[in-house]
């Protein structure tokens, strides 16, 4: 059986130009014009959700009547209805090949055009508010709000004028608009608005990024959106801008979403992660000179001036498959989770850290409960006040990710449970309580997400969910059981029995050993990474207990906290673990040995823990760097983990025999840090218990030779990438091939 082997290589990234940091973006878009415009605006958000940039504003150009509803509908689709929209006027005229109704009426909305200010007064009112030199402004339609903009006088946000303003505020523009180096009439330089891109480039001295027409031109996406649900604002927009734009009909086929070039994604790309020297090239010593009709041309100079523009490197498969990825990676995949804890010391631990992970998942109710333990619990107020410290480091974790909820929006969902009775005994008629019936709501609302929920305590509040639905919603208790993932930490009362005979139907994860000897009671531990420095009482005091509010409150000298891998499991690090609980992850590894949707603990070469400790580390040191974050007010002098990117599929289907690159090459670090690869394989996780040969198993790119006697088999291949940094951070995939 193939073990895992630990090679590494620092990659240097020197000789390729990446924007490192979080960056501050304001999106200026004739949304509805393109379908192009609603693919970058999907892009921004799955980019801001994951934190690689922080999306300040989206200005409409567009005055078409349903612009602000369309893009008010996909802020709240991707879960950031906060985040302000301004129109360059309030108009109302409607267009019937424009997709923002389509996509408006498919989603939920609350804004109109007159409800959201001019974009000429909230741009003034967002770069007002930032640090100089710090904002990166992205259009990817005509500049009439950019020159209403720069005539901008002084106001009651700002002493100084438009042009002033940009030139204290504003890091560079990236523009698509143009052809290059030279070319006639293209949209954006022209608008119906003769002159302006003219005024607007004479007036901007500030860098300014081109990516031409001629780069979007050839990087093809859309076909691949009829793999969403048809109520998808991708499927919504792109299939109606197919069947009714007018210069789409010589192309458009019935039913299908037409191939459609993606001239602002490439922009938008370029503006969050630059990339030159890998994505694309970038031509200096120039200056773009438009024209009044929506021409350019490109005058070389003998030096740099603030004028760039992009020639693409990549191919534009490549490109394509890296816009898909951004498009199609969906916030609202992320894990909705409901915790019920019984308050022992080692939850409070757990919660300190669950606190700094509540960017990974959608929080549905926080339940105090009891356990055979604790059948009275440990009281209803500790959770309020550990939130209470968590807000005042919250402004700190906002600057390292943007997805931090605020700590109005963590106690409004807080629940009390059952604390009175433990077990069976807690399950029955008259035995509800709102922690129970939150469950219940949640489980029967119209969101289609699984639900996790964790059992930091016993199962008696989750146990009467079910009972409930089972007696007053018995028609609706199939879809309940399908919504629901109970993972529990060990036996903590005596409803074990039950579960598996009343709701058989019902994933139930049960971690009965991983946890203890890997990451509870130290007097129990045993793994072989238990001499490693994280177990030591100096390695916490140093990244834990002496970081701010939060290390304060970790009630431990030592790492104790039973019940984090309930919520190791669905924190979003690359190893897809809650696709399968036998496939494993930063929760463990689980197999179906008992019942039919029971699930305990699986072994690795024999032993039940390593499918956790073998994680331990990367888990730990990821611990410490976001303490590191809520005691750090600048980005920059913080660690940021490694983005994982992949030129191909995660599922490949290969033939035996044969030999399969893969390729992580797009991976990058938002620090600039160099990078450590491994590429090894999970052969538990798989069906193929023969040996496996990596080539080049410590870089970027590597060569797998798939076994002759491999065929109808699945191997599990995992791409693990460690930063090089002061706190290290790691971040992963996992290939699965599929053998033929």
């Amino acid at each position: 059986m193939t073990r895992k082997v630990i090679y590494s290589i620092l990659l240097s990234l020197s000789a390729i130009s990446f924007s490192f940091g979080q960056v501050k973006i304001i999106f200026d878009t004739d949304h509805g014009g393109d379908a192009d415009d609603l693919g970058a605006l999907v892009m921004l958000h799955n980019l801001h959700n994951r934190g690689e940039c922080e999306l300040l504003a989206v200005m409409a150009w567009s005055t078409e009547q349903y612009v602000i509803p369309a893009m008010d509908a996909v802020n709240r689709y991707y879960g950031n209805p906060d985040i302000p929209l301004g129109v360059r006027s309030h108009g109302t005229h409607y267009t019937d090949w424009n997709y923002n109704k389509p996509v408006a009426d498919a989603l939920t909305w609350e804004l109109t055009n007159s409800d959201v200010p001019l974009a000429v007064d909230l741009y003034r009112e967002i770069l007002s508010r930032q640090d100089d030199n710090s904002v990166r402004i992205v259009t990817v339609g005509p500049l009439a709000n950019i020159r209403d903009l720069l005539m901008s006088g002084p106001d009651e946000f700002s002493d100084l004028n438009g042009k002033e303003l940009i030139e204290k505020k504003v890091e560079k523009f990236v523009i698509m608009g143009g052809r290059f180096p030279s070319g006639d009439w293209e949209w954006n330089f022209y608008g119906g608005m003769p002159g302006v891109t003219k005024y607007v480039l004479e007036n901007l001295t500030v860098p300014v990024v081109f990516s031409g027409f001629e780069i979007g031109m050839v990087v093809h996406t859309g076909p691949r959106f009829h793999e969403l649900d048809p109520g998808h604002p991708l499927y919504v927009g792109y299939m109606h801008f197919s069947k009714y734009a007018e210069w789409m009909q010589d192309r458009y086929r019935e039913g299908r979403i037409t191939p459609n070039a993606s001239y602002d994604q490439t922009a938008v790309l370029y503006a969050v992660r630059g990339g030159v020297g890998k994505y694309w090239d970038k031509v200096e010593n120039g200056l773009c000179v438009a024209d009044d009709e929506g021409g350019n041309i490109w005058v070389e100079k003998d030096e740099p001036t603030n004028h760039s523009y992009l020639v693409l490197k990549k191919s534009p498969r490549e490109m394509a498959e890296i816009i898909y990825s951004l498009k199609l990676e969906d916030a609202r995949n992320r894990p909705r989770v409901i915790v019920t804890t019984d308050g022992e010391t080692d939850d409070k631990c757990s919660f300190v850290r669950f606190l700094l992970y509540t960017t990974d998942f959608d929080i549905e109710a926080l339940i105090y409960t009891n356990s055979k333990w604790h059948p009275e619990g440990n009281g209803t107020q500790w959770m309020h006040d550990f939130i209470d410290e968590y807000a005042k480091v919250r402004d700190n974790l906002l600057v390292h990710h943007p997805g931090y909820p605020s700590a109005e929006r963590l106690k409004s969902m807080i629940y009390v449970g059952q604390m009175e009775k433990t077990g069976r005994e807690a399950v029955g008629d008259n035995m509800d309580t709102p922690g129970s019936d939150r469950i219940v709501e949640v489980l029967l609302d119209n969101d289609p997400r699984p639900v996790w929920l964790q059992a930091w305590g016993g199962l008696n509040n989750i146990a009467q969910a079910f009972y409930r639905i089972k007696t007053t919603y018995p028609e609706r208790y199939e879809e309940a059981a399908k919504k629901a993932i109970v993972y529990a930490i060990a036996e903590q009362d005596d409803l074990r029995q039950w579960m598996n005979s009343e709701i058989p139907e019902v994933t139930y994860v049960l971690n009965l050993f991983q946890f203890w000897r890997v990451i509870a009671y130290a007097w129990d531990r045993q793994n072989p990474m238990e001499d490693h420095e994280i177990y030591t009482a100096e390695w916490l005091k140093k990244n834990v207990l002496d970081k701010g509010p939060l290390g304060a409150i970790y009630d431990r000298k030592e790492m104790e906290e039973g019940d984090s891998p309930a919520f190791f499991h669905v924190i979003n690090t690359g190893l897809r673990s809650t696709e399968h609980p036998s496939w494993g992850g930063w929760g463990g590894r689980f197999n179906n040995n008992y019942h039919a949707n029971e699930w305990t603990d699986a072994r690795d070469d024999g032993d039940n823990t390593k499918p956790l400790w073998r994680f331990i580390v990367p888990i730990s040191e990821d611990f410490a760097a976001r303490m590191q974050w809520s005691v750090t007010p600048r980005y920059e002098d913080a660690n940021h983990p490694p983005f994982v990117l992949l030129n191909h599929d995660e599922d490949l289907a290969v033939v035996a025999g044969s030999r399969v690159t893969l390729d992580a090459s797009p991976t990058w670090d938002p620090d600039g840090d160099d990078l450590e690869f491994s590429w090894w394989v999970y052969p538990e996780a798989g069906t193929f218990d023969g040996e496996v040969t990596i080539t080049g198993h410590d870089t970027p790119v590597a060569e797998v030779t798939v076994p002759a006697g491999a065929a109808g088999e699945t191997i599990h291949v995992i791409c693990e990438v460690r930063d090089n940094a002061q706190f290290p951070m790691t971040r992963y995939r996992r290939v699965v091939l599929n053998v033929n």
